[in-house]
């Protein structure tokens, strides 16, 4: 259970990433 949620932290971890560099494309590309 312990190393499911591990996974579980590590992919919202990674999706909050890719958001974030998604909203730097879009910032840089506006300017």
């Amino acid at each position: 259970m312990n190393t499911s949620r591990l996974t579980y932290v590590r992919v919202i971890f990674g999706m909050s990433a890719f958001l974030k560099a998604l909203i730097a494309a879009v910032v840089f590309a506006q300017y």
